[in-house]
């Protein structure tokens, strides 16, 4: 069984989901949903009231609907990311609950600055597993058949991996994870100011020192991703690029967050 976790306790540990839509019946289900997979969210129904509440700093993921009155999702998440770009604060990771399926929308909520979505009626495990991708370090308490509590944490970085290669040495790997992050912060920079500048030698060369790291480490995704942008920057191609490098930050927030946690 999943340990209930509340509002206050996911906010303390940085948990915290808004989950936003202006038809009562879906944020009552997805609520329920979310709660049911020990996660913890508060609920808005438009995205002017969303935004309010976003901006008070206490939620670590959005989850809102595309199309509503007042301001819609795309309106909401342009709103944020233009509110993250003035503040140089950390990024959001925003999914988008839409009831399309058609490729079109998914693209337009990508082109908007959303990270991902996921298609009504929504499937609890599809559920569970983006929130674990975009949220990392996100608790469930499962209690295990001799009644023991099993903290999980989800995702960014693969535990097992510097396990594999220096066994239960937990003061080498926090050296080693707390050398990955100078390394990977000054090369996060270097990344973004590339594709910022629009020069993809230096998006290749950069991904490129990040790539092989990340995969030592265990962060699997972010590895990939900088082998994706490596590829795409030796081949100029700027869509590609760009697609990849919005999704970045949150990533590196991800990857970084877990290592805190260990570190």
């Amino acid at each position: 069984s999943v340990r209930t976790i509340s509002p206050e306790e996911a906010e303390r540990e940085g948990q915290l989901i808004l989950l936003v839509d202006d038809n009562p019946v879906n944020l009552d289900v997805i609520s329920r949903q979310l709660t049911s997979l020990g996660f913890a969210c508060e609920v808005e129904a438009n995205g002017v009231a969303a935004l309010r509440a976003w901006q008070t700093g206490r939620f670590a993921l959005v989850l809102t609907d595309c199309h509503m009155p007042e301001m819609d999702g795309y309106e909401l998440t342009y709103a944020i990311r233009d509110s993250e770009r003035v503040s140089a604060g950390p990024r959001t990771p925003i999914i988008a609950v839409t009831a399309s399926a058609l490729q079109a929308e998914h693209d337009k909520c990508i082109e908007a600055g959303m990270d991902d979505y996921i298609t009504k009626p929504v499937v609890g495990k599809d559920l569970k597993r983006l929130v674990d991708k975009w949220m990392s370090g996100t608790i469930s308490m499962e209690v295990d058949e001799a009644g023991c509590e099993e903290k999980i944490v989800a995702g960014a970085v693969d535990p097992e991996a510097l396990k594999s290669m220096f066994g239960d040495d937990p003061a080498t790997i926090r050296e080693i994870l707390s050398a990955f992050k100078l390394h990977a912060a000054e090369t996060f920079v270097e990344t973004l100011d590339a594709i910022d500048n629009e020069t993809a030698e230096g998006v290749k060369q950069a991904a490129h020192k990040l790539k092989s790291s990340a995969k030592t480490i265990g962060a699997y995704e972010l590895g990939d991703v900088c082998e994706a942008l490596e590829v795409a920057g030796l081949e100029e191609d700027w869509d590609t690029i760009r697609k990849l490098g919005s999704g970045l930050t949150s990533l590196r927030l991800s990857v970084f967050d877990y290592i805190d946690s260990v570190v």
